[in-house]
């Protein structure tokens, strides 16, 4: 899971703490200036934004309504200046919808990412969401779904309605 994984929801958590619903996103290459970066970081903030905003994620997960949305990005090094200009320009917009954005870097990222077991259910979950009312089953190896049923990136049949 990546930045360049644009159609796909990392994670999702409730933070104990603050009640939140953590949407993660995680990048484990090193960063550096290119445009491809950026666009890649934006078109990820977008497809979260989506998912958070358009209903998608309170289908799915009901017991999220209401709660904070934060987004929160993994990163094994701390961003490049231009991507944290960037990252400050997405907290101020997002921030008009009340949706908080932070990041957190995390040296031994890939090691923790590595230690999830083959097949174990991931963190994850569908982003762009099926036309039917179920949700599509994620593991660890076949990661989330992005748009509709038949669109690239989306297991067909995965939610089990085709």
């Amino acid at each position: 899971m990546a930045l360049q994984q644009t159609n796909m929801i990392d994670l999702i958590a409730q933070d104990p703490e603050t009640s939140e619903v953590v949407l993660g996103m995680v990048e484990l290459r090193p960063w550096d200036e290119s445009d491809q970066r950026m666009f890649e970081l934006q078109e990820k903030v977008n497809a979260y934004l989506s998912f958070a905003l358009d209903g998608e994620m309170h289908h799915h997960f009901p017991q999220f309504g209401g709660l904070t949305v934060h987004l929160r990005l993994d990163t094994v090094e701390a961003p490049s200046p231009r991507a944290e200009q960037f990252i400050g320009i997405i907290r101020e917009q997002i921030a008009f919808q009340g949706i908080l954005f932070s990041v957190q870097v995390v040296p031994d990222l890939e090691e923790k990412m590595a230690a999830i077991p083959a097949g174990a259910p991931a963190s994850g979950c569908c982003g762009g969401g099926c036309s039917c009312s179920e949700p599509a089953p994620v593991t660890a190896e076949t990661g989330c779904c992005g748009g509709s049923h038949g669109e690239k990136g989306h297991n067909e049949g995965a939610c089990g309605c085709h």
